[in-house]
């Protein structure tokens, strides 16, 4: 119940009051919420029934400006069960990534242990939804997913940029076809 809680912030949190200091001005709603998408909330809940009836018009305003989901929290809803919902919501979307994480793995070891670099290519390519191209020490092509048709000569051009600068491994080109990365791995 601060008057401006950015100091206490770091950026993606949910931040629920009850609005006990918020202001009753507009303007004063709007630098409020222009101070929490400044420091990277992602979202205000706002507990009505203890200063507020419903969500100030300049609240939702300032939200809806700045594109930051805003909730109404009734007043017999405790913030507790709110913070365990999100929690409890976190930590099956973080068990899921490590299944997925895991599942990926076991798929790259199958296809390296099956179709060496190629089938690994291949699972890479498949699972990035992207086009994957590996090179040798010497720059060229051992294996590939996906098509390739300018895509050698776009990586050799990169190559040559990032032979440049040597303390760079890696280098990302956007361009309006899409994003190509280029990652040189050391060997023994």
């Amino acid at each position: 119940e601060l008057v401006d809680p950015t100091p206490f912030l770091g950026g993606g949190e949910l931040v629920l009051t009850t609005g006990l200091r918020m202001p009753r001005a507009r303007a004063d709603q709007a630098a409020y919420v222009e101070r929490l998408a400044g420091v990277g909330v992602v979202g205000l809940a706002l507990g009505v029934g203890v200063r507020f009836a419903t969500i100030p018009v300049g609240l939702r305003q300032a939200c809806r400006r700045v594109g930051m989901p805003l909730l109404e929290v009734p007043l017999p809803t405790p913030f507790v069960a709110i913070t365990q919902a999100v929690a409890a919501r976190r930590a099956e979307q973080q068990n899921a990534a490590m299944h997925r994480a895991a599942g990926f793995q076991r798929q790259m070891t199958r296809a390296a242990l099956e179709g060496g670099i190629a089938g690994l290519t291949a699972v890479v390519a498949r699972e990035l939804d992207a086009v994957v191209l590996v090179l040798d020490e010497l720059e060229h092509p051992v294996a590939w997913a996906g098509e390739t048709s300018d895509l050698r000569e776009r990586v050799a051009a990169e190559l040559v940029a990032l032979a440049a600068r040597p303390a760079r491994t890696s280098i990302a080109v956007v361009s309006d076809t899409g994003t190509l990365a280029v990652q040189r791995l050391g060997g023994l």
